[in-house]
């Protein structure tokens, strides 16, 4: 470029020699001044046409250095379109399930509310209505405070009795190993000597109300006239503790259970 420029004017100022090249029109010119003049005058971009046709006798290196930067600028384009458009779509199906799975909910009597996008218990609510059974599977996030322990079940039918959705966790024939170990205290009274209970979400400040459940009834019959927050957290209690758990009622208008 240098050698090419080296007894060249500049096609602006027509005084000092030439140094650099446009590479949109080929203008030579001398200076940042007389780059910004040209580029003023013949409305010019200066910016290289990557599309330009260039024939066989001129294609140099830097011509196809160039073609491939090109073509992996167009590479990733199509590869981020495509990812938002799949963003998109995934995006307005989840918000197209939860839709459904409020409207379900709110047949059922329960009053299920979404959190934001981002929101840490958003994120993990595996909670879904399954059409083709006609059931919604609830995630259960169970509370031992005895003993400080918490497990989760990501799929739980809501016709599943609240009784045998625990006694994997406590029954001494059906509760695996681990959860023996680490809730001895409940193994030992089993179903028959914990209640179970649910915050209740209407109660304003401070003022820690529950919903005592029957565990012989359903996870549906349970979660009735209930508000939810994302997905139940339900407290396992021994009986002898229950007095740290006051209950209080609560109302939700219309709304049918069904």
């Amino acid at each position: 470029m240098a050698d090419s420029l080296s007894n060249t004017k500049c096609a602006m100022c027509c005084e000092d020699t030439a140094r650099y090249c446009c590479p949109t029109c080929a203008k030579k010119t001398c200076s940042l001044r007389c780059v910004k003049s040209h580029k003023m005058k013949f409305q010019c971009s200066g910016v290289r046409c990557k599309t330009k046709f260039i024939s066989l006798d001129n294609f140099k290196c830097s011509n196809l250095q160039s073609d491939l930067v090109f073509l992996e600028d167009m590479d990733r384009l199509v590869n981020s379109t495509a990812h938002h458009s799949q963003s998109k779509f995934n995006r307005r199906h989840q918000n197209f399930q939860v839709g459904v799975l409020c409207l379900v909910a709110k047949q059922r009597g329960v009053d299920l509310k979404i959190l934001p996008n981002g929101m840490s218990r958003r994120k993990e609510n595996t909670t879904n209505f399954n059409r083709k059974e006609k059931c919604i599977k609830w995630r259960i996030q169970w509370l031992f405070p005895e003993v400080g322990v918490e497990y989760t079940d990501k799929c739980v039918s809501e016709q599943e009795s609240l009784g045998d959705a625990l006694r994997k966790y406590i029954d001494l024939e059906k509760a695996d190993a681990v959860y023996k170990q680490s809730l001895k205290k409940y193994c030992e009274v089993g179903t028959q000597g914990v209640c179970v209970f649910l915050k209740n979400e209407l109660v304003p400040g401070r003022e820690m109300r529950y919903h005592q459940l029957d565990i012989s009834q359903t996870l549906k019959s349970c979660l009735n006239k209930k508000t939810i927050i994302e997905f139940p957290t339900l407290h396992v209690v021994l009986h002898e503790k229950t007095a740290s758990y006051p209950t209080g009622s609560q109302h939700i208008d219309d709304v049918c259970a069904v």
